[in-house]
């Protein structure tokens, strides 16, 4: 009603003025009071009158979000909201299309708003990781060399079926400890963290972690008389010798990417217990599956689902990459999915944070870890 009163005593050359340039009409709303919850109508009537420059976000603290998560892309910092907000909007329109929309455009929404559809925004961030070229050899192929490398000893563990094993996680009929193998492998050691040649870290721990990892019926869960061990680390542990059963359907388990990837989708919280812990992690990556053809993602199996979920969760931001997106993913990280009510600025994020761990070694070895607003 002020508006009008206001629009209805201005002369007729300064109406036509205002409905032919939008900064004029704003400069027009800017000086109606909006008293008594006025700010969502004058933001409506912005977009109303000229839908080609203002925004449909009625909100301002909205447009200021908005703004500020992606003000990398903002040329003049002294601008008003809805001048950065246009500047944002020609520098995105020249990578996906001038009639991309800031709610419905997957990429841009991921890029500032990811809480809208967290899975959507998860699996977003896994087809830009899983694209690049160099995916297979720094996420894949050292997982399946690995199994290879264990096959030895799953078959020492059952003399009577060397060649026996069930191809999707069951047990051989009867296990042997053969302290043999941690002579001849590096194979980590739950109870310091290190590999082979630690003292406090006997073969026969080892051999006992072995056999219960190879005879729980395909599933960790009889790990816990490792000493000085956490769920997590015995759960790690375990999986990465059940890659010798069936890499592709018993992928490595990590506690750290996977509680990220947990808050990230907005999943609860992980168990505590080993067996509870791992079905989760497999129940998890048969979602990524299961969601990845409708995002138009390609995974080939359970290990390519854990490859993804690592490269969302704690893979290096590429280098190639435009500035606006690695600070947009290493921001959506540190916000683990949470709603923001303060947005971060990310002129301070540091796309250097979080280096990649390649190799078997980075299994068993905890990431560097992500502070969530």
């Amino acid at each position: 009603m002020r508006f009008g009163l206001a629009w209805k005593r201005l002369p007729a050359a300064d109406r036509e003025r205002a409905l032919a340039d939008p900064w004029v009409f704003r400069a027009l709303t800017e000086n109606v009071p909006t008293t008594g919850g006025g700010t969502y109508a004058r933001e409506a009537l912005l977009h109303l009158v000229h839908p080609d420059t203002f925004e449909r976000i009625f909100s301002r603290g909205e447009k200021w979000a908005l703004a500020d998560r992606l003000g990398i892309l903002v040329t003049d910092q002294s601008a008003d909201v809805d001048h950065r907000i246009a500047q944002i909007r020609a520098r995105l329109g020249a990578r996906f299309g001038a009639g991309f929309d800031f709610y419905w455009s997957v990429p841009v929404v991921a890029m500032w708003k990811p809480d809208q559809n967290r899975w959507t925004s998860f699996l977003y961030w896994a087809g830009r990781l899983t694209q690049l070229p160099n995916f297979d050899a720094d996420e894949r192929d050292y997982k399946l060399t690995l199994a290879k490398a264990l096959t030895p000893a799953r078959r020492r563990s059952s003399p009577r079926a060397p060649t026996g094993w069930h191809p999707r996680g069951g047990a051989p009929e009867q296990a042997q400890q053969s302290d043999r193998l941690a002579r001849d492998r590096p194979i980590p050691q739950v109870g310091c963290g290190r590999t082979r040649g630690c003292q406090r870290c006997t073969p026969a721990h080892l051999g006992r972690e072995r056999r219960s990892a190879f005879c729980d019926g395909g599933v960790p869960g009889a790990s816990s008389e490792i000493r000085g061990s956490t769920p997590g680390q015995r759960v790690c542990l375990a999986s990465v010798l059940l890659m010798a059963v069936d890499p592709y359907h018993n992928p490595p388990y990590r506690p750290t990417p996977l509680q990220l990837a947990y808050k990230l989708t907005g999943l609860a919280a992980e168990q505590n217990d080993e067996l509870p812990r791992y079905r989760a992690a497999l129940a998890f990556f048969d979602d990524v599956l299961a969601r990845a053809p409708e995002n138009g993602l390609v995974l080939r199996d359970r290990l390519d689902a854990q490859s993804a979920t690592w490269v969302v969760t704690s893979d290096d931001v590429p280098a190639s990459w435009p500035q606006e997106d690695r600070l947009a993913l290493e921001r959506y990280r540190k916000g683990a999915g949470e709603i923001l009510e303060e947005p971060p600025n990310p002129r301070t994020a540091d796309p250097a944070e979080g280096r990649r761990r390649r190799g078997p070694a980075a299994l068993t070895q905890r990431p560097r870890g992500r502070a969530a607003h």
